[in-house]
Formats: structure tokens, sequence, C-alpha cells
């Protein structure tokens, strides 16, 4: 019963992850006018950094859970 409930725990905290990783880079696009190369550098990251955070939450999140309910 705890592993069902660690599981459904865990797909709330990658929810979550998700959704925050996601909103902390959705105004990004702030920066003024720039130069081309430079504007080219912030809209490559603009899409790869939510993903690198995303994945980072989701992949953390089977510790947090693990932790909270002592599962291992």
């Amino acid at each position: 019963m705890r592993t069902y409930i660690g599981y459904c725990l865990e797909a709330v905290v990658i929810i979550l992850a998700i959704d925050i990783s996601y909103g902390l880079f959705q105004d990004t696009s702030a920066f003024g006018s720039v130069s081309e190369v430079v504007g080219v550098v912030l809209g490559i990251c603009e899409y790869c950094l939510p993903m690198i955070t995303a994945c980072a939450c989701v992949k953390g999140a089977d510790t947090v859970v693990r932790r909270c309910l002592g599962l291992g």
C-alpha cells in the first residue's frame, strides 16, 4: 500500500515540478533588442532550460517521495 501511495505522490510531484519549471521560464523573452547571435543563443536557452529543469525535477521526485515515506 505504501508503494502504491508512493507512486501516486511521485506523479503529483512530477506534475508540480513540470508546472513550476515551465512557469519559471514562461516570460524569458524580456530581453530587449539584442544582436542576432545573442538572440539565437537566448532563443536556444529559452527552449532548453525548461526541459533541463523539468528533467532534473522529475529525476529527483523519486528520491524525495521515497525518503518522505521511508521506502528506502
